[in-house]
């Protein structure tokens, strides 16, 4: 999975939704 991942850091809870949701994206 790719780590470039533009996230605000003071609202992230580390449930990796953000990270399921770029690869979602991405996946053409």
């Amino acid at each position: 999975m790719n780590r470039f991942i533009m996230a605000n850091s003071q609202q992230c809870l580390g449930c990796h939704a953000c990270e399921i949701a770029c690869v979602m994206a991405h996946n053409d």
